[in-house]
């Protein structure tokens, strides 16, 4: 469940805020097997994507922030 305050900021698409957040989160489920994993990265807490279920090394990160409490 995603707060419907919930934005979501790409660097090359609009920001997508409550249920298109969901949406693109789902989009994943349409195409070749990605594995999503949690991490972190220079102490900030990020989503991991692996295209490559095989590989040891993530295709490229998902940064998460928070603010005002949520």
């Amino acid at each position: 469940m995603l707060a419907d305050d919930a934005r979501l900021v790409q660097s090359t698409y609009p920001v997508r805020t409550g249920a298109e957040v969901k949406m693109f989160f789902g989009i994943y489920a349409q195409y070749a097997p990605v594995r999503l994993a949690p991490a972190w990265l220079e102490g900030r807490e990020v989503i991991a994507v692996y295209e490559n279920l095989q590989s040891s090394k993530p295709s490229y990160l998902m940064w998460l922030e928070w603010k005002d409490g949520a």
